[in-house]
């Protein structure tokens, strides 16, 4: 596991497959179409982190963080100050 210190949090932005079908039955798959690139969903929050929670969809801002991949997974940390928004459906 991985937990980020100070005012750093973790997010997956591992991207979604979305699958469409078309009349004929032929599967299309938009890989990008469900998740843009600076969407994410919080998995851990520094110490020093405050207002935002694990399990909370956020945007964040573009080029910023460091991404890293295990797997399929698809991670980057990012300073909480690049949290633009929250995400409240």
């Amino acid at each position: 596991m991985i937990l980020p210190l100070a005012d750093n949090i973790l997010l997956d932005i591992t991207e979604k497959k979305k699958e469409e079908k078309t009349s004929f039955g032929l599967l299309l798959v938009n890989e990008q179409a469900s998740r843009p690139q600076n969407k994410g969903v919080v998995e851990a929050v520094g110490d020093k982190v405050e207002g935002i929670k694990v399990g909370e969809e956020v945007l964040y801002e573009k080029w910023n963080g460091n991404i890293f991949e295990e797997g399929e997974k698809k991670s980057i940390i990012i300073k909480a100050q690049s949290i633009l928004a929250k995400i409240i459906l």
